[in-house]
């Protein structure tokens, strides 16, 4: 469930910060009641799913 969202973030917001996308995922864990990953883990999770910072969208 966390990487469904994490993924739906990263589409949305490609220009937010991996610490902006675990904040964000830690209010929607916390809706769902399940566990959320570190920020190491936030942020691997996404370089190695290739979604690096990109610049934000005019």
């Amino acid at each position: 469930m966390a990487i469904a969202a994490l993924t739906l973030q990263y589409r949305a917001h490609p220009g937010w910060t991996a610490q902006l996308h675990l904040d964000n995922l830690r209010v929607a864990c916390k809706e769902w009641g399940s566990p959320v990953a570190s920020y190491a883990t936030v942020r691997r999770y996404l370089q190695a799913q290739g979604n690096n910072r990109s610049a934000p969208r005019p």
